[in-house]
């Protein structure tokens, strides 16, 4: 009742108030919206999936990681007109991630176990140069969109993540020298490496599933 009484009260406080009242102030709003000069879209090979299928328990290590291997998979941006862009990574599991591992400034996460306890991790090497627009070009590091390096074999970071000594936030195509050249369509390859926690990490009663999960972006230069 007492909810009751205070939203009658405040009902007619308002409906009493006096006519001059109602335009003493004015509500004003802002909008839009900020869209880039060029439409870019972006795609991964096999719909992004990879599949370890089912691995035996017994199979793993009792007291050390054990590695899946790497598997390949192709990046591939669309854009409208050609356009400067880089290539960066969220981790959607970071919560998951081993605190061992923290160190590993590229290293996501694979989800967990039912005690909560992680099942493992995983990283995106980028080795090989980008197709611009048919043509092969160089890829291109860096941390802050503004400074970059020709480097081959970085891993990229989660872009809330320090890097590691090994790994870089973004990743784009240059022509030969540091600067990001624009791209039509650009096709990069990349490679998943990744590695299950130990039996006594996980420490798992039942069948638990593999959940990594990081999406690329687009960021616009």
């Amino acid at each position: 009742m007492k909810c009751m009484s205070a939203m009658l009260a405040m009902t007619v406080a308002t409906w009493v108030a006096p006519a001059w009242a109602q335009s003493e102030s004015a509500e004003m709003h802002v909008s839009g919206s900020v869209t880039a000069a060029a439409s870019c879209s972006i795609s991964i090979s096999n719909g992004g999936v990879v599949d370890f299928g089912h691995i035996p328990y017994a199979s793993l290590s009792q007291s050390s990681t054990t590695d899946l291997g790497t598997t390949t998979r192709t990046a591939t941006v669309l854009c409208d007109t050609p356009t400067r862009f880089a290539i960066g990574v969220f981790d959607n599991r970071a919560d998951t991630l081993n605190p061992s591992m923290l160190s590993c400034g590229h290293c996501l996460g694979m989800g967990s176990t039912a005690a909560q306890r992680p099942v493992g991790f995983y990283a995106l090497e980028f080795l090989d140069d980008p197709i611009v627009d048919g043509v092969a070009q160089t890829i291109m590091f860096s941390n802050d969109l503004s400074s970059w390096e020709m480097f081959f074999g970085n891993f990229l970071t989660p872009q809330d993540r320090t890097p590691s000594s090994n790994g870089r936030k973004f990743v784009a195509a240059g022509s030969g020298s540091p600067v990001v050249i624009a791209a039509t369509t650009l096709s990069i390859q990349f490679h998943v490496h990744a590695f299950l926690e130990s039996r006594d990490t996980m420490a798992i009663t039942q069948p638990t599933a593999i959940d990594g999960s990081s999406t690329l972006e687009i960021i616009y230069l």
